[in-house]
């Protein structure tokens, strides 16, 4: 491989991992961020595309089987905080289901991922459509009776 080949691979990773850490000022900008049950909870959605290119040496090589075949594929990540001290909850058992209107989506694990010693939550899922999307999040603390169930609306658009 050249050297400018990797340096671009490189500055894309670099690039990735900057969103999914960031994703927490990023959800709140776009009224992704919700608080609910003492846990603030942020959703982000990106396309698997992004992925590709880091799938054969990257720690996103395996992640959630990898990318799926196919079109329209999207990595929905949540990250979770204490609303009121702010500490990341990295501990938790996250599941998620998206919907389409008069359609039921499957309901997934969301597998914890380690990215620069900051876990957030996520797997992938099929969005055909630009929506409206229904994503429903189930999250369940260790000692914890009930899970916290957080639904958001999604739209995106497409070119």
């Amino acid at each position: 491989m050249t050297t400018p080949f990797l340096a671009a691979r490189s500055a894309r990773l670099a690039l990735l991992l900057m969103m999914l850490i960031s994703m927490p000022l990023h959800a709140l900008e776009s009224g992704q961020q919700k608080i609910v049950d003492g846990l603030a909870v942020y959703l982000g959605i990106l396309p698997a595309e992004m992925l590709l290119g880091h799938q054969v040496d990257s720690a996103g090589r395996e992640m959630h089987g990898g990318v799926p075949p196919g079109n329209y594929r999207y990595h929905v990540v949540v990250a979770l905080f204490d609303a009121k001290t702010g500490v990341r909850i990295s501990n938790a058992q996250v599941r998620a289901r998206v919907t389409e209107s008069g359609r039921a989506g499957p309901r997934k694990k969301l597998e914890p991922m380690l990215m620069q010693g900051s876990v957030t939550y996520g797997d992938y899922f099929i969005l055909p459509t630009p929506g409206p999307y229904k994503v429903e999040i189930e999250i369940v603390q260790p000692g914890a009776t009930t899970p916290t169930a957080v639904v958001f609306e999604y739209r995106f658009g497409r070119a």
